[in-house]
């Protein structure tokens, strides 16, 4: 389901009133589906931007440290990682300081990423399930 139209919000509206004047519950319960069903797709499209945004994140904080798989930093990369922050800190390096430290971003917006991804499916779900019990 790509959009709500604005047909399928007068018709859920309709759906709405008609299911409360005729105290049909079903009725009414997929008439408010349809304005959850719009807010669904909101959410998902927001929480996409999100996940695309951290994804770019994770590969710019790669790139930066050296890390050969932005989805799954090695422990040799992480120690590598921290002996040129050390290095970089301990000489005034600031480059290879900020290489080191680059390393430690990627996993923590690896992290957030994931965070991201799930609520996206979480927001899926809601959507589909909204989706349904509007019948669009």
């Amino acid at each position: 389901m790509a959009e709500v139209t604005t047909g399928d919000k007068v018709l859920g509206k309709v759906k709405e009133g008609l299911g409360s004047l005729t105290g049909d519950k079903d009725l009414k319960k997929e008439g408010k589906a349809v304005h959850k069903t719009d807010k669904d797709l909101d959410k998902v499209d927001k929480q996409q931007d999100k996940v695309a945004k951290q994804s770019e994140k994770v590969s710019e904080n790669a790139a930066k440290g050296g890390v050969s798989d932005p989805s799954n930093v090695t422990v040799g990369e992480k120690i590598t990682g921290a002996v040129k922050q050390g290095l970089g800190s301990l000489t005034g390096n600031k480059d290879l300081e900020k290489e080191g430290k680059a390393v430690s971003k990627t996993e923590e917006s690896n992290e957030k990423l994931q965070k991201h991804s799930d609520k996206l499916a979480d927001k899926q779900g809601d959507l589909a399930k909204h989706s349904n019990q509007a019948n669009l």
